[in-house]
């Protein structure tokens, strides 16, 4: 039963970050959408979409991703948190989980509900403030900045037999 729970946990861990990694090609094409919708009829829809899927992808990703770590760390006894001495791979992740969490925190989400604000009735045509396209760039740029963490996170998983 101890291994089933834990093969169950770890393909649980995997389809998380899966999910969790497919925010990097959506959020690339959605933004470069948006680029071309600026000022044009639908923007507010793209954007609204953009957010949903930044807001669906880390909320399902992370909370999947937390809740299956943590249990595989207490079931396994030779995974520990934040242990750099034995497995430094896992200690780096979770590092990085923690920096991820502070990122979405402090900027993602205080920014995600500015620019949802400023969207007010997706179907208006008039153009957005330039403060909502300046918050609009700074959580394309934190969404940058998580993807390319979140890559870091991936490569320290599968290179971890490698060091």
């Amino acid at each position: 039963m101890y291994m089933f729970g834990y093969d169950v946990l770890l393909v649980l861990h995997k389809i998380f970050a899966v999910f969790w990694l497919s925010m990097i090609p959506a959020d690339f094409l959605i933004h470069r959408y948006m680029k071309s919708a600026k000022g044009k009829t639908g923007e507010r829809k793209l954007i609204s979409l953009w957010l949903k899927m930044l807001n669906m992808t880390g909320m399902v990703g992370l909370t999947g991703i937390l809740i299956t770590g943590v249990w595989l760390v207490f079931i396994l006894p030779y995974y520990g948190f934040f242990r750099m001495t034995d497995n430094h791979w896992l200690a780096a992740k979770q590092i990085d989980t923690v920096i991820i969490m502070i990122l979405t925190g402090v900027y993602f989400i205080p920014l995600g509900k500015k620019i949802r604000l400023s969207l007010g009735n997706e179907e208006e045509t008039s153009g957005l403030t330039d403060e909502s396209y300046a918050n609009i760039k700074k959580l394309s740029n934190i969404a940058i900045i998580t993807s390319v963490l979140l890559a870091l996170n991936y490569l320290f998983a599968i290179t971890r037999t490698m060091m």
